[in-house]
């Protein structure tokens, strides 16, 4: 039998996974197993085989997922703003002008970061980009290539970077600890899977802060990084839903890993 595992950021309210997993099935090549939800579920799954952990991606945007031995889970709408939602390379890049804004036009305290960002986008003023992003000439998605100058700028010790960094390090924080809380597991040793694209970035201000922070929020808590892409997760999990062995799946991490 043909087991189909499909695992995609984005996917983050019910009648969304509903829809598209009604889509896809209506497909022959779909088989008779189907498996449709978040990529979450394999990015914890590249972390950790255990039944009690929590996972947050941090990657263009940013998102959370908490599971437990009996089935029960945790998570978030991640609609951006509207839902609580801040994070990612793009949340990174949005804060990046709006400080820049307030450096140029003297309202906020300087920054190195203004005259970094006009450089990378090819402006003359952070006037002009937020010009461009207004009237549509600019995708806002640009932003988050800015993500990579916080980090710079931070370690080169600019106040107004490095708050950005430490604000990032505590909402990944929170999220998983919302997640431990939710679930009552505060108490229990639990892995917190961490990955997408910035975590693998590995900033040590942003990981020392991330570990910093949850020790307050959730003592019992380890920190994983996964610097594979989820995809190796849903390759296990696929492997487990039509009954592969533990010894098979470990071969198949060791291999795609």
């Amino acid at each position: 039998p043909v087991h189909t595992a499909i695992y995609l950021s984005g996917l983050d309210l019910q009648q969304e996974i509903r829809e598209f997993r009604a889509a896809v099935g209506a497909h022959a090549w779909a088989g008779a197993g189907l498996a449709v939800d978040n990529d979450l579920f394999a990015l914890l799954r590249a972390g950790t085989s255990s039944p009690d952990a929590a996972a947050v991606v941090c990657g263009t945007g940013i998102n959370a997922l908490g599971i437990r031995a009996d089935g029960h889970t945790a998570r978030f709408a991640a609609l951006g703003r509207i839902t609580g939602d801040w994070g990612g390379a793009l949340g990174l890049g949005e804060e990046v002008i709006w400080h820049a804004a307030r450096d140029e036009d003297q309202r906020g305290p300087s920054t190195t970061l203004t005259a970094a960002t006009t450089q990378a986008l090819g402006y003359s003023s952070i006037g002009a980009i937020s010009e461009a992003l207004h009237l549509g000439t600019l995708d806002a998605m640009q932003l988050g290539a800015l993500s990579p100058l916080v980090f710079e700028h931070a370690a080169a010790g600019d106040i107004v970077a490095g708050s950005l960094v430490d604000l990032l390090a505590e909402e990944i924080a929170l999220m998983a600890g919302s997640c431990l809380k939710r679930l009552d597991l505060l108490d229990t040793s639990t892995p917190v899977v961490l990955g997408g694209g910035v975590i693998r970035g590995r900033d040590p201000r942003l990981l020392s802060h991330i570990d910093a922070r949850l020790v307050q929020l959730a003592p019992h808590a380890t920190t994983v990084i996964v610097d594979s892409p989820p995809i190796l997760g849903a390759g296990m999990l696929a492997l487990e839903a039509v009954g592969a062995t533990a010894a098979a799946v470990d071969r198949a991490h060791n291999a795609l890993a």
